[in-house]
């Protein structure tokens, strides 16, 4: 018989080699990886062991403590959130002998019901013991103050404790991934000179056509596209679609091949939901006719509509897509996140794409003239594909879109949304603010504030320029909790002396 030592894995647990009573059990045992064998045997005046029972235990058994412990508890880190773990014990007296192993006990970590760090941990990273606020301190300042550090089981003192070139905050807050496990995110590709991204691992394999001939896109200071996180006009919280302006009756045709879930009619224009497959759906919106019904197959190329008339000569419709295999942006309304579909061009449309807004739109700006800019284009956001996530990667800036807390609020100051850009492109290289109300559960198109602005983080001031009127605020950032606040106060005149009545807090829209 041979019976496993630690750390040695045997795929046969009965000898063979001698013995009469080699072939009762043998045969009936199948071979399997085992670390511990439990038996239960009698001997046998033959000088052999008559098998009673036993039991084979395919998962690994691993000791987790070198010495002998005096007290009753033990903490084990570094498990993996949501998986099943058996545990047992055994006693050992004065001599060093130990006892039976205890039938293992099951539990499954959730770091949700974690609300305090353990000394242990605490002292193998050297941090005070007693210190009251020491578990909402962020050492690292990657966003995930200790008790988060310490529920993911992440280094305090690494901003990115896996090496992928995301900070820790990051990963757990804005993309939901796994700060323990290095991640490919999107992100943008030099190959069509960034605007465009690449395609993270993982992501839908389905590549798309454009929806018309690039020719029959509109690029005018009226007409044009509306690009993939644009943060402008009444999206200062990010656009999650794209909209594009077609010439004239131009149908708006399918990105690719799929079948429609569904046709809605409402206030007057069409919505088509089509299913690409592989995890991939797109929603057409704003069409004023289409012929398409739920169930239906389409092609690719084949029309789904014509986009609303919006202005004589032009039509225009937005598109939204959703890749269910990606954690890395905004839910989306079946599951999976928004995308950019420029993303998922083929190849040539993409240089076709990519060739047609840099020469029309991009190379044609004038900053001395900015309001004769194409349609659709800002320049600290002069991309197809731009971040949503404007904080990402950036703890202790302004940089973000902030919602108040109380929102929405009556409208003007306070305003609902505050919106800070800190851009460097070819195109820009400053900070851009604005802020704007919600009404009807959407963004009102009116500006309370659009312009620029300057900021003095160690003092913690900030000064806007909109269209000559200056406003002196200060501000107060806290990225302790996981949720970030921002507070603010800001009047014309002169910087407030402190925090008043008139001060507000906003959070971080992840």
């Amino acid at each position: 018989m041979l019976l496993s030592t630690d750390n040695t894995t045997y795929t046969t647990v009965v000898d063979r080699s001698s013995g009469q009573y080699t072939g009762y059990i043998a045969d009936e045992i199948s071979p399997i990886s085992a670390r511990y064998v439990k038996i239960l045997a009698t001997y046998c005046s033959v000088e052999n062991f008559v098998i009673e029972e036993l039991e084979v235990y395919e998962a690994p058994v691993l000791q987790l403590t070198a010495d002998v412990l005096a007290q009753t508890n033990y903490t084990i880190t570094g498990l993996d959130n949501g998986k099943i773990y058996n545990f047992a014990v055994s006693a050992v007296d004065g001599f060093g002998n130990a006892g039976s192993l205890t039938e293992p006990v099951s539990g499954v970590p959730d770091i949700n019901n974690v609300n305090y760090i353990s000394d242990h941990w605490k002292s193998s990273y050297g941090l005070p013991l007693d210190a009251p606020d020491v578990d909402f301190q962020d050492p690292d300042g990657d966003g995930l103050n200790n008790l988060g550090e310490f529920q993911q089981g992440t280094d305090p003192f690494n901003p990115d404790t896996d090496g992928d070139g995301i900070t820790d905050g990051d990963e757990v807050h804005l993309y939901k991934t796994n700060p323990l496990q290095q991640d490919q995110l999107a992100e943008p590709d030099p190959e069509y000179e960034k605007y465009l991204w690449k395609l993270p691992l993982g992501s839908s394999p389905v590549r798309l056509n454009l929806p018309a001939d690039i020719r029959d896109f509109l690029f005018t200071t009226e007409a044009g596209i509306a690009p993939y996180g644009l943060h402008a006009n009444n999206h200062i919280d990010g656009l999650k679609n794209v909209w594009i302006d077609l010439a004239g009756e131009t149908p708006v045709r399918s990105w690719v091949a799929g079948t429609v879930r569904s046709v809605i009619h409402d206030n007057g224009h069409y919505s088509v939901e089509i299913d690409y497959g592989n995890n991939l759906i797109g929603l057409h919106g704003s069409l004023s006719s289409t012929d398409l019904a739920s169930g239906q197959t389409v092609t690719a190329g084949q029309i789904v509509g014509i986009g609303a008339r919006l202005l004589p000569g032009q039509t225009g419709s937005g598109f939204a897509l959703i890749d269910k295999n990606r954690t890395d942006g905004p839910a989306g309304w079946d599951g999976g996140v928004y995308v950019s579909p420029f993303d998922y061009l083929t190849e040539d449309d993409k240089r076709l794409l990519v060739d047609a807004y840099r020469l029309q739109v991009v190379e044609t700006y004038d900053p001395a003239n900015h309001a004769a800019r194409k349609w659709g284009f800002e320049p600290y956001e002069p991309y197809l594909t731009n971040t949503l996530y404007l904080h990402a990667g950036k703890p202790g800036r302004l940089s973000g879109v902030w919602q108040l807390k109380d929102a929405p609020a009556d409208f003007g100051f306070p305003n609902d949304i505050m919106t800070f850009v800190e851009a460097e492109t070819p195109s820009y290289f400053g900070k851009h603010m604005m802020a704007q109300d919600i009404v009807n559960d959407d963004l009102a198109t009116e500006w309370f504030i659009n312009g620029t602005y300057e900021v003095d983080y160690e003092l913690g001031r900030i000064t806007f320029i909109d269209d000559g009127r200056l406003y002196y605020g200060i501000f107060l950032l806290d990225e302790s909790a996981e949720q970030p606040t921002l507070t603010i106060e800001y009047r014309e005149g002169s910087f407030p002396a402190s925090f008043g009545e008139k001060s507000h807090t906003y959070e971080l829209v992840q």
